[in-house]
Order: structure tokens, then C-alpha cells, then sequence
């Protein structure tokens, strides 16, 4: 590989150093980006499909695969801690329900209560206001047999 240019020249058998040859030169780049640990050819070398060339310093993808590790034990706790949340959050919204059931039916029994309440007291009126007349009646009839 070419230190200057990235480039990696095919091997060509046989030839002197000072001969002209026949050279391929074919860019290279890397699949994964880092910091290059080391450096495994020299300028010139022959090198063939598969040789490795460079060896890129791991400790940025060990630390990514550690940190998606963690990631992944947090959410898998985050699931178990849900289901346990589950029936606890449905037993209480239940509670509730129950709870605001029961509430709506004694607001609606003193809705009733209330009602009958008014009614009796209209009945009382009704019943004060004809003996209030009936009394009256009777002063007045008084009035004619004194």
C-alpha cells in the first residue's frame, strides 16, 4: 500500500525492480472507520485478495458492543419491571372504577333523597297553607258565633 497515495499495487512475478512492468494500481479504502493500529505491508509489497493490510484498533467498537449490551439489559429490566406494573396499575384502575361506581350510585340516591325531600316539603307547604286558610276560616266563622 502507497503511505502517500492509499493505494496497493498486485503482485507481478518475476520482474526486475527497474523493469518496466505492467502495474495495476487499485484504490482501497477500509469497510469500517477507527484509528489504524498497524500497518502490516510495505510500500511495494505484493499482495493478493484477502491479505490483511492494516489492523484497526478494536476498542471503539468493544466499548459500542459493551454500551449496546447494557442498553439491552436495561430494556429487557425496563419489561420485566412493566409486567409486574401491569396488574398492579389494572387492579388499581379497577379500584377506581369500582370506587366512582359506587360514588355515581349515591349521588344518585341522594339525587332521590333530595327530590323526595322537595316533594314532602311542597306537601308540607301545601298542608301549612290550608290550615293557615282553615284557621283563618275558622277566626272569621268565630267571629259570627261570638
Amino acid at each position: 500500500m502507497n503511505s502517500s497515495s492509499g493505494f496497493a499495487q498486485p503482485a507481478q512475478p518475476n520482474r526486475p525492480r527497474n523493469s518496466a512492468i505492467d502495474r495495476h494500481v487499485m484504490q482501497l479504502s477500509a469497510r469500517i472507520s477507527g484509528q489504524v493500529e498497524e500497518v502490516q505491508v510495505i510500500e511495494g509489497q505484493l499482495v493478493h485478495a484477502g491479505d490483511v493490510l492494516v489492523t484497526i484498533d478494536p476498542q471503539d467498537y468493544k466499548i459500542a458492543v459493551e454500551q449496546a449490551h447494557a442498553n439491552l439489559a436495561d430494556a429487557l429490566a425496563t419489561a420485566a419491571g412493566s409486567h409486574w406494573n401491569v396488574p398492579i396499575t389494572s387492579v388499581t384502575v379497577q379500584s377506581n372504577l369500582d370506587s366512582a361506581k359506587t360514588a355515581v350510585t349515591n349521588a344518585e340516591a341522594a339525587v332521590k333523597a333530595a327530590e323526595q325531600n322537595y316533594e314532602s316539603a311542597k306537601a308540607a307547604l301545601v298542608q301549612a297553607e290550608r290550615t293557615r286558610q282553615g284557621r283563618a276560616h275558622c277566626r272569621r266563622l268565630k267571629m259570627f258565633f261570638d
